[in-house]
């Protein structure tokens, strides 16, 4: 079991929070 750096663990934070509001926005555009 690897351990995830401080810097990996704030990059997938940002990764998952980016992929997270884009969802939000096609769902938006898909049912408005």
């Amino acid at each position: 079991n690897l351990p995830i750096s401080d810097f990996a663990k704030s990059k997938l934070a940002i990764t998952a929070k980016e992929l997270e509001e884009e969802r939000q926005e096609a769902n938006a555009v898909l049912m408005p």
